[in-house]
């Protein structure tokens, strides 16, 4: 199968942004409890961004570490 008959096999037409199965409340879980894991590793908390001050991003969310906030790892 070539690339094009694969993404038109993919393409959804109800959805745009994410798959119709898409489970957005189960990914909200995971994203706050790596960073609560985190913080107990590291003792220190974390900021998360996510929702609306993510809009137009190629990512989900950011888990900051404020003293390193100008070079977060974006997940």
């Amino acid at each position: 199968m070539g690339i094009r008959q694969l993404l038109q096999t993919l393409d959804m037409s109800t959805s745009a942004e994410f798959p119709d199965n898409f489970d957005y409340a189960g990914l909200n879980r995971q994203v706050r409890a790596i960073r609560d894991d985190l913080e107990r590793v590291l003792g220190r908390t974390l900021a998360l961004e996510d929702d609306l001050a993510i809009q137009d991003a190629s990512f989900y969310a950011e888990i900051v570490l404020e003293s390193l906030r100008e070079s977060s790892t974006c997940i």
